[in-house]
């Protein structure tokens, strides 16, 4: 049985899983497979429209997280520390991400860059790879 999920395999990248973020989409990543009826092993091939299911449990986790820990920042603070933030769009809406410190703002940012590759692997009809431990 699978635990956590090691990494993400795309054509030409690997996206290590830290063990923070494997926590944070563990269970929706699981939900989505089982009911696409995908046998959870070590080693996952997701190909076609599942992809596509895998992006929407991504964005419900970066919408959970959103809702219960995003802090918009002080405007002091912003423009002091401009460098370690990122603005990401998400939902018609802009959020000012500390990606450098904040351990969410990490994750989120993290999960944001997953969401962008597997984006890629459908557009370009690849499969990717889920390895869980």
């Amino acid at each position: 049985m699978a635990y956590k999920i090691e990494k993400f395999i795309c054509s030409k990248e690997e996206f290590i899983m830290e063990d923070f973020w494997s926590s944070l989409i563990f269970y929706n990543i699981f939900r989505t497979l089982t009911k696409l009826n995908i046998p959870i092993t070590d080693s996952v091939l997701i190909s076609g429209s599942s992809i596509e299911d895998i992006i929407i449990s991504l964005e419900e986790v970066i919408d959970g997280i959103l809702k219960e820990w995003y802090v918009e920042p002080q405007v002091k603070k912003f423009i002091k520390r401009r460098s370690n933030y990122i603005v990401l769009s998400h939902n018609n809406r802009n959020y000012k991400i500390d990606y450098r410190i904040n351990h969410i703002g990490r994750a989120i940012y993290a999960i944001d860059i997953l969401m962008k590759c597997l984006v890629r692997q459908r557009e370009a009809e690849e499969n990717i790879f889920i390895e869980f431990s």
